[in-house]
């Protein structure tokens, strides 16, 4: 059986209040249908539930992102992202960014927001690291969009094999 905090939601996102409804909803299937989990306990869990955002600066999808969808099926929330204006810096800029929102239980959309901020530390470091070290030969002479598109297949590569990774963590633990 999946996690009903296993399916993303549809790629444009569903408001909060529609999340809530939905997790209503599957309590009371699982309830007429004797499955695991009683409707009580699910409508708990639901009122707990919170909306935690990870905000990214750039105001594109940036390529780790391609492992939000995994990150919340490990950490069973469910997951939206799409683009906002705010001052993410507190510093009076008015900035498009980024964000994936991830929707459950307080300590699950935390871990949730953990894994991203440590996905996207690391493919962007270790994206430096690599053109700066055994990349830099064959950036060498590059400019503009040959170079952009070699760093991303860096990028692409490597999100891939976190998504992997991801991917067989939630099949040890399911």
């Amino acid at each position: 059986l999946v996690s009903p905090w296993a399916i993303p939601l549809r790629r444009n996102g569903c408001s909060e209040s529609e999340a809530q409804a939905a997790a209503g909803l599957l309590a009371k299937l699982l309830a007429e249908h004797q499955i695991s989990l009683t409707e009580a306990t699910l409508r708990a869990e639901a009122g707990q539930c919170i909306t935690e955002e990870f905000s990214e600066l750039a105001g594109r999808f940036q390529d780790w992102m391609n492992c939000c969808v995994k990150i919340a099926r490990l950490c069973q929330v469910r997951c939206w992202h799409g683009r906002k204006r705010n001052d993410p810096l507190g510093l009076g800029l008015d900035l498009e960014v980024m964000v994936v929102h991830y929707f459950g239980l307080p300590t699950d959309t935390a871990g949730a927001i953990s894994l991203s901020m440590i996905i996207s530390n690391a493919v962007t470091t270790e994206c430096q690291n690599w053109a700066e070290g055994q990349g830099r030969a064959l950036l060498k002479g590059l400019r503009g969009k040959a170079k952009e598109a070699l760093l991303r297949s860096f990028r692409v590569g490597m999100t891939e094999r976190l998504n992997g990774r991801l991917a067989e963590l939630i099949q040890e633990r399911d």
